[in-house]
């Protein structure tokens, strides 16, 4: 049996996938629900067409150029569905052993509220902007996550309660960039994954730099990239696109280039640099 949210939708994900594949045609989405004993609703979509084009040519070289992927992927994800020894079949058919299953919690899931109620939060003075309030007013604010450790500040505001709402948004991004949390890389990777609207080869739908699932979608690409070793040829392989594509979307955004920097610093790569 599938025991757990997060190992019954790795398993449905997984069967979706296995279901399209042997499609005769092209199906434009497969859908599957299932209802939990808790009465969650559960569901997973597969809706890369793209795939079945490749499984159906056999990973054809030519046509996996013309689509802009690597010849072989959707064969060899299929190929691990079909073994029943790899984790992806036994998460599959629901045969998982229970230390597999790793119990993490997802801070970037909580909402402002309940991620505050974690922290601890220190007012103090600041040299700040402040007019006559400068060094009268404790507006200052740091928030330590005391689970991770991870820290954030504001000061630029003279309102206590607008560097608040800033330092936790800032919070947010360096919870992202800091905490890793684990991949299954025998699990294929998908336009409903967090950090497929980061990715410009996917059709998923654009996550902006302002937008709120902007740092969940970081912590994704990254946790990726730890999976991999800091290889970003191996994370580009794995998330269907090519090493120049992902290294410009890592160095785009500075603080994300220095995140996936630190991760390619603990498996002694060498630095990414950005693109002129």
């Amino acid at each position: 049996w599938v025991t757990g949210l997060a190992q019954c939708s790795a398993a449905m994900r997984a069967l979706a996938s296995f279901l399209a594949l042997r499609c005769a045609a092209p199906p434009r989405r497969v859908l599957l629900r299932a209802l939990t004993s808790d009465g969650e609703n559960v569901h997973a979509a597969w809706t890369k067409e793209d795939d079945w084009k490749l499984w159906q040519h056999r990973d054809d070289a030519d046509v996996a150029e013309l689509l802009g992927r690597k010849a072989g992927g959707v064969a060899a994800r299929l190929k691990k569905l079909e073994d029943p020894a790899s984790t992806a079949a036994k998460r599959l058919f629901g045969e998982v052993e229970a230390e597999e299953t790793i119990d993490m919690e997802d801070y970037l899931a909580l909402d402002d509220d309940a991620l505050l109620r974690q922290c601890r939060i220190d007012y103090r003075r600041d040299s700040g902007p402040g007019g006559q309030k400068r060094n009268k007013v404790e507006s200052a604010v740091r928030l330590t996550h005391t689970t991770s450790g991870v820290v954030a500040n504001a000061m630029e505001d003279r309102s206590q309660h607008v560097n608040k709402r800033r330092a936790l948004r800032r919070l947010r991004t360096n919870i992202a960039h800091n905490v890793r949390r684990p991949v299954d890389l025998d699990e294929p990777f998908d336009n409903d994954d967090a950090c497929a609207g980061l990715l410009p080869w996917t059709s998923a739908q654009r996550i902006g730099a302002k937008s709120a699932l902007r740092p969940r979608a970081e912590q994704a690409l990254l946790d990726v990239l730890e999976a991999c070793n800091g290889s970003i040829g191996d994370a580009a392989t794995y998330l269907g696109g090519s090493t120049g594509q992902l290294s410009k979307v890592l160095t785009k955004d500075t603080r994300l280039k220095d995140a996936a920097n630190a991760i390619r610093r603990n498996f002694d790569l060498g630095p990414l640099r950005s693109r002129k």
